[in-house]
C-alpha cells in the first residue's frame, strides 16, 4: 500500500470552496476504484491534531511542517494543495488550481502556491487551462494534467420541462470579486423575459441585493444557498447556467450544471472552452459581449443527453480516480528508484 498525506488548508466542513471540494472529489474518486493500493490521509485544520477551525494559513503551514517532519516514515508521498505545504521540507506533489498574476493575489495561499510548486518534484493541475498557465513558469516535464471530476451518478438531467415562455437562468458560486456576480445584474437587465437564481453566498451578497432593489430586479432575482440536494433541485428547475467568473482553474459548478443538461454562458475560463468546442454552451470574450448575450442564443445549445454523456466520459470521478491511481504509483516508483 502507498500512504499519501493529502494536505489542504481548505476543508469544506469549515469553508465551502473549490479546493475543499477538489480534495473530497479526489478522495472519493480513489475510494471507488476496484483495484486500489492507495491510502489517503486528509490533513486539514479540521483533522490536524492541535489545530482548530480558526487557524490562519501561516500557522497551519507551520504546524504541517512540524507534523510531517515527525512522520517522515509514515507517508510514502506528500501531496500539497494550493500552497498548504510551502514551509515543509519535502513536497512530492503540488496541486495547482489556478495561478493569479504576481502582486495581485486575492487569496493568502496564492504566493505560497508559487513557492510550493517551485520546490515540489511534481505539479498536477486540474485542467489544461491551468497547465498552460503553469508551464509558462515551471519545467514542463514536471507538470501533469488530471482533470477534476464530479459524481455523474448524482448530477443527472431532470425530466422537468419548462412549459412557460419565461426563461430561468442560474448561477452557482461564491459572491466574490473574482466571480464577478455584479455582471449577472447587468445581464439580467438586458434579458427582460428571464428570471435568475443566484445559488451562493459571499461578501458581495448585500451589495447585489441593494443594487437589485435599486434598479427594480427583485421580482426576477432569487438569492439562495443550501446543501447538495438543494443545489441539484435548483439546477433541475432552471433552463441554463450563467457563469461570469473571471478566473477558474476548472469550473466545478459549471461542470455540474452541464452534467444536469444545462447549456451555459461563460468566459474562456477553466474547461469552458472545451465544453463550448463540443457544442455544449457559449463562450464569450469580454464583459460587453457577456452582458448583451440573449437567453435565446444560450438555450439553443440545450441537449441534455449529449451534455451528460460528454461530462460522464471526460470529467467523472471514476476517470479522475483512475488517473490519480496511476499517477501516485508512477511517482512512488520513480521516488523509490532514486
Amino acid at each position: 500500500m502507498i500512504k499519501v498525506a493529502l494536505v489542504s488548508y481548505f476543508d469544506s466542513r469549515i469553508i465551502n470552496n473549490g479546493i475543499g471540494s477538489y480534495c473530497e472529489n479526489l478522495i472519493e474518486s480513489i475510494n471507488i476504484q476496484s483495484e486500489n493500493n492507495i491510502v489517503l490521509d486528509y490533513i486539514t485544520p479540521y483533522t490536524l491534531p492541535g489545530s482548530n477551525n480558526n487557524i490562519n494559513f501561516i500557522k497551519f503551514a507551520q504546524k504541517i511542517r512540524y507534523y510531517l517532519s515527525k512522520r517522515q516514515k509514515k507517508y510514502d508521498l506528500i501531496h500539497s494543495t494550493s500552497g498548504a505545504g510551502f514551509l515543509s521540507k519535502t513536497i512530492d506533489i503540488e496541486s495547482i488550481h489556478h495561478l493569479e498574476p504576481f502582486f495581485t493575489f486575492s487569496n493568502i495561499h496564492s504566493l505560497p502556491n508559487y513557492i510550493t510548486a517551485r520546490k515540489s518534484k511534481n505539479i498536477v493541475t486540474i485542467s489544461k487551462f491551468t497547465a498552460n498557465q503553469v508551464r509558462k513558469i515551471y519545467d514542463h516535464n514536471k507538470v501533469k494534467i488530471i482533470n477534476n471530476g464530479i459524481d455523474t451518478s448524482y448530477f443527472k438531467p431532470s425530466k422537468i420541462i419548462n412549459n412557460n415562455n419565461k426563461y430561468k437562468a442560474i448561477y452557482v458560486g461564491s459572491l466574490t470579486s473574482r466571480k464577478q456576480p455584479l455582471l449577472l445584474l447587468k445581464w439580467l437587465l438586458n434579458n427582460k423575459n428571464t428570471y435568475l437564481t443566484i445559488f451562493g453566498t459571499g461578501p458581495l451578497k448585500n451589495k447585489i441585493e441593494q443594487i437589485s432593489s435599486k434598479i427594480g430586479l427583485n421580482h426576477r432575482l432569487t438569492i439562495t444557498s443550501g446543501n447538495k440536494l438543494s443545489l441539484l433541485n435548483n439546477l433541475h428547475r432552471n433552463d441554463f447556467f450563467i457563469f461570469p467568473s473571471s478566473l477558474e482553474g476548472f469550473g466545478l459548478s459549471l461542470v455540474e450544471a452541464v452534467s444536469t443538461g444545462l447549456p451555459f454562458l461563460s468566459f474562456d475560463v477553466g474547461i469552458a472552452k472545451h465544453l463550448h468546442d463540443n457544442g455544449l454552451g457559449l463562450v464569450v470574450e469580454d464583459n460587453s459581449e457577456f452582458i448583451n448575450t440573449k437567453a435565446d442564443k444560450i438555450i439553443k445549445f440545450k441537449n441534455p443527453s449529449q451534455s451528460y454523456n460528454f461530462i460522464k466520459k471526460h470529467y467523472s470521478l471514476k476517470k479522475m480516480g483512475s488517473s490519480f491511481l496511476n499517477y501516485y504509483n508512477k511517482i512512488y516508483e520513480n521516488k523509490d528508484n532514486l
